[in-house]
C-alpha cells in the first residue's frame, strides 16, 4: 500500500485543497481513497453539499467491531470528479470524537489503495 499523508499547522489554509487535487489527478488505473481527518471539522462535505453520512463518524463507529476488507469504501462518498471520499464531519466537536474513537490502524482494506490523508494520518499503515 501507498500512503500519503498531507498535514497542515493549525489554521493553514490549502491542505483539503492540495489533497483533492492530487487525489484527482492520480495516474488512472490506481484507486485512490480520500479520507479527510481533519479534527477541527472537515471542509470536503460542506463544499460538495454531500450528506452527513457515510463518512468518518460513521467509520468511527463501525471500524471498532468490524474489520471488513470493504469497509473503507461503505463509508465513502463519491465526487463528481469521480474521486472516492469519507468526508470528516463539519463541526469540530464532531471530528475530534469521530477521529478519537478510531483504532490507530485501518482494516485489511487498505491493502493496495492509495490514500491521501489530511491532518491526522491516523489510518496510514
Amino acid at each position: 500500500m501507498t500512503a500519503i499523508g498531507l498535514a497542515s499547522v493549525k489554521g493553514s489554509p490549502g491542505v483539503t485543497t492540495f489533497a483533492l487535487a492530487l487525489a484527482t489527478a492520480w495516474p488512472a488505473g490506481l484507486p485512490v481513497l480520500l479520507a479527510e481527518l481533519d479534527a477541527s471539522g472537515g471542509d470536503i462535505a460542506g463544499c460538495f453539499r454531500l450528506p452527513p453520512d457515510p463518512g468518518i463518524a460513521s467509520l468511527a463507529t463501525e471500524i471498532r467491531r468490524d474489520r471488513d476488507p470493504e469497509l473503507l469504501f461503505r463509508h465513502a462518498q463519491t465526487l463528481p470528479t469521480g474521486v472516492k471520499v469519507i468526508p470528516a464531519p463539519v463541526g469540530p466537536g464532531q471530528a475530534q470524537a469521530a477521529l478519537t474513537a478510531s483504532p490507530p490502524r485501518c482494516p485489511r482494506s487498505c491493502s493496495g489503495f492509495h490514500a491521501a490523508c489530511r491532518s491526522s494520518p491516523i489510518w496510514v499503515g
